[in-house]
């Protein structure tokens, strides 16, 4: 029997990149709005190419570790799911983050997809039942193609509403076990 499909977005799921740039941008530019001020529109406190810098940057996108929860639930969840990453970084970074994969042993490295627009295509082709994401576009794209949840982010309080949100990727498992109980 083939194993249920699970995707996981990288960067506000997996990847603190968000807490990184802010962290760093308090440090250096004495950035005084709050992590919610800040990231509900960054262009009101820095320029877009800023942000872009970071974006491009391979030591901002895979110095972090990774959640020691959060690894733990992954590679447990792989023991009965198969696990797709599927990330809208930069194609700059792309070694980067395969190499951040890796390392942390993330299981199922194999299955990373690093796309330029939209998530749909890779969900439709590897028939991904869940997904878990934190920005509004890509979940509101993915809702007629898979399950959902919402990684609660400032950035997407408008929609929390119309998601199961998930303050933390460590209450996946919860409700997991509830789906799981509906197949």
């Amino acid at each position: 029997m083939e194993k249920l499909k699970i995707g996981f977005d990288l960067d506000g799921v997996i990847y603190p990149w968000h807490e990184l740039v802010y962290n760093y941008l308090k440090e250096t530019i004495k950035l005084k709005a709050s992590f919610s001020e800040f990231w509900k529109d960054p262009t009101n406190y820095v320029s877009k190419e800023l942000i872009y810098s970071f974006e491009i940057d391979p030591v901002f996108m895979s110095k972090c570790y990774p959640k020691h929860d959060d690894l733990l639930l992954i590679q447990n969840l792989a023991k009965n799911f198969e696990i797709f990453y599927i990330t809208a970084r930069k194609p700059q970074v792309s070694v980067a983050t395969k190499t951040w994969i890796k390392h942390h042993k993330f299981p199922y490295p194999e299955n990373l997809i690093i796309v330029n627009k939209s998530k749909v295509e890779p969900v439709i082709e590897n028939n991904i039942k869940i997904f878990v994401e934190d920005r509004d576009k890509y979940a509101i794209e993915l809702r007629d193609y898979c399950e959902v949840f919402l990684i609660k982010k400032p950035w997407n309080e408008h929609i929390q509403n119309e998601f199961v949100c998930l303050n933390q990727l460590a209450e996946l498992a919860n409700f997991l076990d509830v789906y799981n109980k509906k197949i």
